[in-house]
């Protein structure tokens, strides 16, 4: 139901047309909209004059949307959104059913399977919990114009003690069990608390190979122990991680909000992840989006890419001094894929509903 006052979905709406814009897709705007607009549901009718109608895990400001772009050189940006179906509302039977109610139409729509999801639901759907999130979806567009998802699912359904033994039983039934021990032994059990597992993702739709993904979050790490963790993967990338982290949040340890690994499995590697990602919580390290933005711009020099396309994004999304508020940048990630160049992700805050004021120092380390 519509409320009185400036919309949920206005908002998020109109930075999706400007960012689109801003990255060359205006192209595929409409269609962005009307996914983001069908997944959000009653939600983009909330009235942004009162308070989030529950806590959302996808934002700092319960904002129940999230943007982001993924770079590699000389080619522009992909756009892609990350949605709590029906806008999250505390109850996580009615999330849960709604989340896969919203899957089950983008299927039937798009002419995809669900059997990958169908295979862990009941892992992941069991009938009441406490936890506040039940299912993400993302999307983004390939170059024919073609949509394709992710599902979002979280390994605490069950309770935290038992998100390992949930994550363990999803690798299983999708056929990665020999992964398992690794997985567990090299990345996520560094010693007892230092790590948690805050969510599981599947790809969903035409995807050329389609992952799973299992997100460790490390926390209390440093540099040199994230270079290490990304050893499960195969390749020359643990230099290029470690550097990267510097390059970001300096050496650490980071005592702030945790670093988070994420680990891919296809098929083309049942045995051990085929790919990693390390996401930096750029938002914790700052004094402000100004001084996110000039780190970022390190990095995109680096790796040689469009610093103008990061400062365009900036812009769409909100038409504030940078310096005057945190958190629009919250995640600046690199991603290592099986045969794939190496990838740099901004993951921007939409920010409907609150921007942090700047620090007055630099959170530590700098």
């Amino acid at each position: 139901m519509t409320q009185p006052g400036p919309q949920l979905g206005e908002f998020v709406s109109a930075q999706c047309q400007r960012l689109c814009e801003a990255m060359g897709a205006g192209s595929n705007a409409d269609l962005y909209n009307e996914l983001l607009l069908e997944i959000l549901g009653t939600a983009a009718g909330r009235s942004l004059l009162n308070p989030p109608l529950a806590p959302s895990a996808i934002s700092d400001d319960h904002t129940p949307v999230e943007f982001s772009l993924a770079f590699v050189p000389h080619a522009a940006p992909d756009v892609r959104i990350l949605v709590e179906p029906g806008g999250g509302t505390g109850d996580y039977a009615e999330d849960a059913r709604v989340g896969r109610k919203v899957f089950e139409a983008l299927a039937d729509r798009w002419s995809f399977s669900l059997v990958h999801l169908n295979q862990v639901a009941d892992v992941f759907f069991p009938s009441s919990s406490q936890v506040p999130f039940a299912l993400g979806c993302a999307l983004a567009l390939r170059s024919t114009g073609q949509p394709v998802f992710k599902a979002y699912l979280n390994p605490a359904v069950r309770g935290p003690g038992r998100a390992a033994r949930v994550v363990e039983e999803a690798l299983t039934r999708l056929g990665y069990q020999a992964a398992v021990e690794p997985l567990f032994r090299q990345a996520a059990r560094r010693h007892p608390g230092a790590d948690s597992l805050p969510f599981f993702a599947l790809d969903l739709g035409n995807w050329d190979a389609p992952r799973a993904k299992a997100y460790v979050a490390h926390h209390n790490i440093a540099a040199a122990d994230v270079k290490a963790v990304s050893r499960l993967v195969p390749g020359e990338h643990p230099e290029a991680v470690e550097e990267f982290v510097h390059l970001t949040l300096g050496d650490g340890p980071y005592y702030r909000r945790p670093v988070v690994s994420y680990y891919s499995f296809t098929g083309a590697s049942a045995d051990r992840p085929s790919g990693y990602t390390v996401q930096l919580p750029i938002r914790d390290y700052v004094r402000d989006d100004q001084e996110a933005r000039d780190r970022a711009a390190v990095v995109f020099q680096h790796y040689d890419l469009d610093v103008q396309a990061l400062d365009r994004a900036l812009a769409a999304m909100t038409p504030r001094r940078l310096n005057s508020g945190v958190g629009l940048m919250a995640y600046l990630a690199l991603a290592y894929e099986h045969d794939q160049p190496p990838r740099v992700t901004v993951y921007l805050s939409s920010q409907a509903y609150h921007v942090p004021p700047p620090r007055t120092t630099r959170p530590v380390p700098a």
